[in-house]
């Protein structure tokens, strides 16, 4: 006996392969016929062309064996649905002596008519796959220029029924369109990725092939897309913005490109700009250790110390993660350490330069900062992990500090130095998530 259902939508719990079983074996008993196996085919096509049927082939070589008599179907076209397969199929039953009978149609090919009669049936069985296939087709085609969300697996970054944007993942796909658009290959953010811990929305692990269609599809735009064409804009939510989208689109198709050289083994790989011409800094050692723009692409026209800026971007990390609590007082993190630079360097500068309004000024500000610290919960979980955060960083390996500085910084713009000179923190600009 062989059963086949073409798609299982209960996910394991179909019962259609159970009821043709049930009426092929009446129907065998009825004959006095044995029943020596069953073969079952769940949530595979008879119809598409190159659809592996792994126990139809076994069906095939049990008959080749010739250790059967008959092929028994609860209908022909759970057996073959194309005439081309039949005639494979007959000729094969041909040679080993093997009928074939169905409980619901009236087949004997032990006879020319009756032979005649299944290949009608198989043709039908054809049309009429051909005619289901076209008005699916029809529908998906209708539905997609009506703006209707596809059917199927979810896409990175939206729901399963496309109706919303799943916001810690469209932050990684921006991440990535940024890093894409300024100069760093689709094989290294897909590698920190996987690294990072970051699933593909079917559980696999990222390609830089899988990852370049994510970021080119126009469905991050919020266009509907339908066999590869844009068939209507801006019905669905927006991850990208378009003129982003188009930027990724046109650095990904350009196969000449040069990539920028990002390392783990620096702790501001990826994550450090240029703030002349917007492309990733990359390590260089010559003559001494610097982050700097133009060793693959790049304006070529900035340097920074390594070991400054990463000392500086360390300290400006800790200090935020600490004064993390602070976002839910009444002032933000942002401004809270912008504030307490601000409040020091002023009453440094009182006895000289202030007079009493901004003296008087100065105060109330550094009092409402104080207020805010005070209704700071000592034992706050940010403020905790803050705190653990600065006393295990040593330990950390370089990948571990970066995958912890990720979580907070979006990237490190560098602007150039306007003379030669010392260190100027004023160069330096955090973007924060």
């Amino acid at each position: 006996m062989y059963t086949r259902l073409s798609l299982d939508r209960t996910g394991g719990f179909q019962t259609a392969t159970a009821r043709q079983d049930e009426s092929c074996r009446a129907f065998a008993l009825s004959r006095g016929w044995t029943v020596v196996d069953t073969f079952e085919d769940v949530d595979v096509s008879a119809y598409r062309k190159g659809v592996v049927r792994p126990s139809y082939r076994r069906l095939c070589d049990v008959i080749a064996s010739g250790s059967v008599d008959g092929v028994l179907v609860w209908k022909l076209d759970r057996l073959v649905r194309r005439p081309a397969d039949f005639e494979r199929f007959w000729e094969l039953c041909e040679d080993a002596g093997v009928f074939v009978a169905s409980v619901t149609e009236p087949i004997d090919s032990s006879t020319d008519l009756g032979l005649a009669l299944v290949r009608i049936l198989v043709t039908f069985a054809s049309l009429e796959s051909a005619t289901t296939s076209l008005r699916l087709k029809e529908m998906y085609r209708h539905a997609a220029k009506s703006g209707k969300p596809p059917i199927g697996r979810r896409g990175f970054a939206t729901t399963q029924k496309r109706d919303a944007v799943i916001e810690h993942e469209a932050v990684l796909v921006r991440e990535a369109a940024a890093r894409v658009v300024s100069g760093e290959s689709a094989d290294a953010i897909a590698r920190e990725w996987n690294e990072r811990g970051v699933p593909a929305p079917q559980g696999d692990i990222w390609y830089a092939s899988t990852l370049k269609t994510m970021l080119r599809s126009p469905r991050l735009a919020g266009h509907r897309v339908h066999l590869g064409e844009v068939v209507r804009r801006d019905c669905m939510p927006t991850v990208l913005d378009a003129f982003t989208s188009a930027k990724v689109e046109a650095v990904l198709a350009d196969r000449h490109r040069r990539f920028a050289k990002t390392s783990s083994r620096t702790l501001l790989g990826g994550i450090a700009r240029c703030g002349r011409c917007g492309c990733v800094l990359t390590w260089s050692t010559s003559p001494h250790s610097n982050y700097v723009c133009g060793t693959t692409v790049g304006c070529r026209g900035l340097a920074i110390s390594a070991h400054l800026v990463e000392g500086f971007v360390t300290a400006r990390l800790w200090s935020r993660v600490e004064r993390g609590a602070l976002g839910r007082a009444a002032l933000s993190t942002d401004e809270a350490i912008a504030l307490l630079d601000a409040t020091r360097i002023a009453f440094e500068m009182i006895p000289a330069t202030l007079c009493d309004d901004e003296r008087l000024a100065v105060e109330a500000r550094r009092a409402d900062l104080l207020d805010n610290i005070a209704r700071t919960d000592p034992l706050d979980p940010v403020a905790r992990y803050g705190r653990r955060l600065r006393r295990v960083w040593p330990r950390l390996s370089v990948p571990e500090r970066q995958g912890e500085l990720r979580r907070h910084v979006r990237r490190v713009v560098v602007r150039p130095a306007s003379r030669p000179g010392p260190f100027n923190s004023d160069r330096i600009e955090m973007h924060w998530w």
